[in-house]
């Protein structure tokens, strides 16, 4: 199992990469150029380790929070409400280690 301290810190180094690709992009844009650089093979291979570590395949939060929440820029408290109708606290990668954590305590049971 991943420890706390490498997933935080993995999760933040890929943070890093999408705020770096980000950046590039717009100077692209901002240039009237339509190219873009995207991420190589190693981003999804990172995240498929991470996810297969967390019994996350199948349930994609990691991909979620990490994709369509811009790497936590832009979740909200309410975006997941969990079967008892609560809310997870999700606020940095500590908090989504826990979550994935609790997610696959409860896959465990449901075997």
């Amino acid at each position: 199992m991943i420890s706390r301290k490498a997933f935080v810190k993995i999760m933040k180094a890929l943070a890093k990469h999408d705020d770096f690709e980000n950046a590039i992009n717009k100077v692209f844009r901002d240039f009237g150029d339509d190219s873009v650089i995207t991420s190589c093979n190693l981003e999804g291979a990172i995240m498929y380790v991470i996810q297969e570590q967390f019994d996350d395949l199948d349930d994609d939060w990691l991909g979620y929070l990490c994709y369509e929440m811009n790497y936590l820029r832009d979740y909200k408290p309410d975006y997941i409400t969990l079967a008892d109708g609560s809310h997870p606290e999700i606020n940095d990668w500590n908090d989504v280690y826990d979550f994935l954590i609790m997610c696959m305590n409860e896959h465990k049971t449901r075997k």
